[in-house]
C-alpha cells in the first residue's frame, strides 16, 4: 500500500514539473505560471492545494525557471 501512496504522491509532481517547464517554455512570467497551475489544481481536485504542496509547487517553479 505504501507504494501506490508514494505514485499518486509523486504522479501531480511530476505533472506539474512539466506544466512549469512547458509555460516557462512558453514565456509565461513565473508569477503567471504559478498563478496557471494552482488554477488547474483547483479545478482538477476541486479545492486549493494545501499549505505544503504550495511550497512544494513553488520550489519546482522555481527549479524550472533557472533553465
Amino acid at each position: 500500500m505504501a507504494a501506490r501512496k508514494d505514485a499518486c504522491t509523486e504522479m501531480p509532481l511530476r505533472e506539474i514539473e512539466q506544466r512549469a517547464s512547458l509555460l516557462f517554455g512558453l514565456r509565461y512570467g513565473k508569477r503567471r505560471a504559478r498563478e496557471r497551475i494552482l488554477q488547474n489544481i483547483r479545478w482538477e481536485f476541486g479545492h486549493a492545494p494545501s499549505a505544503a504542496l504550495e511550497r512544494r509547487i513553488e520550489e519546482i517553479i522555481d527549479h524550472a525557471y533557472q533553465q
